[in-house]
């Protein structure tokens, strides 16, 4: 499985855990589904920088970035120095 899929896949489960879901689709807009407001993003910002050992600078604080898993792996892999990623690859 390729790096891209480990974020993935990581994401979910954070993204479940943070929202109490049992699974989420990768493309599934979650403040449009209402899984998702203000008060929980901040939850799941706080629960992504403590999976993936990041820091997500407030300049880098952008809801799109949240709306689905897989726009968040985008931003995990923008923010995440390489030879951090190939610990999920």
């Amino acid at each position: 499985m390729n790096t891209d899929n480990n974020i993935s896949e990581k994401i979910s489960t954070i993204v479940c855990k943070a929202l109490t879901i049992g699974q989420v689709d990768i493309d599934k807009d979650l403040f449009e589904s209402g899984l998702l407001d203000s008060l929980s993003l901040i939850q799941l910002m706080m629960e992504l920088e403590e999976g993936f050992e990041i820091t997500i600078p407030p300049e880098e604080l952008d809801v799109d970035d949240y709306r689905t898993v897989r726009t968040m792996s985008k931003m995990i892999t923008r923010l995440t120095p390489s030879t951090s990623l190939k610990n999920y690859g």
